[in-house]
């Protein structure tokens, strides 16, 4: 039979398309069909869907906070700062009394200080601290020194009266467990050539000789 050519079938009506087996869809979307005619085009539809979901809840959620920070910095008034106040017993520290002559300049007056206390308990490394605080505080006792960094004191007194180039060179070593207290140390502007007069008091300001001892009470007081 030369010359026969199979005759195209048609579909029927009643034999539902398959997508990706027939090119006949009842859909009226081809493009999308044929989008996902394939499992792998399919599964990264569904990815991009999601992608894209989740950037619409981060794009939400950075909204709020940019609204939440405008309120808070420009629409809301700053709250008034409260001062903390310490028990004066603890920190405090009474002022002597400064001693001047009849024209008013002054002989002797004190100063505020700080001295320097170890917690040894938090101290990590004891003998590293003890050689950061000898090249910071030459004057110090290193055997003492040692002995309280390395004891369980919880306040090991290390220097009194500290010099502000000596608490600035102490501070800088950041060694945790250093404590500051602020003291007062006593100072005489004239240095010497009124000490047979004036006199002089010990570390804790308290008066020993000459007017510093005789006027003790009232320059404690004052």
């Amino acid at each position: 039979m030369r010359g026969w050519r199979p005759s195209k079938r048609r579909a029927s009506p009643l034999q539902p398309s398959l997508p990706g087996l027939s090119g006949v869809t009842d859909s009226p979307d081809k493009n999308l069909v044929r989008r996902l005619a394939t499992p792998g085009e399919h599964a990264l539809h569904r990815a991009h869907m999601r992608l894209g979901f989740t950037l619409l809840i981060f794009c939400i959620a950075y909204l709020i906070i940019a609204i939440r920070l405008v309120d808070l910095t420009l629409l809301n008034e700053a709250p008034e700062v409260q001062t903390v106040q310490s028990d004066p017993g603890e920190i405090s520290i009474v002022s002597r009394a400064d001693l001047t002559d009849r024209n008013g300049t002054v002989l002797a007056t004190s100063l505020p200080t700080f001295s320097l206390c170890a917690d040894a308990k938090k101290i990590l490394n004891a003998d590293d601290a003890v050689e950061k605080l000898m090249d910071a505080l030459p004057d110090l006792n290193r055997e003492r020194l040692a002995e309280d960094l390395h004891g369980n004191k919880h306040c090991a007194p290390i220097k009194r009266h500290l010099t502000p180039r000596q608490y600035y060179a102490v501070n800088k070593l950041g060694i945790a467990g250093l404590e500051f207290h602020p003291d007062e140390g006593r100072t005489y502007p004239a240095g010497n050539i009124m000490a047979h007069v004036l006199g002089y008091t010990d570390i804790d300001n308290n008066g020993i000789a000459g007017l510093e001892k005789g006027l003790n009470s009232k320059l404690a007081q004052d």
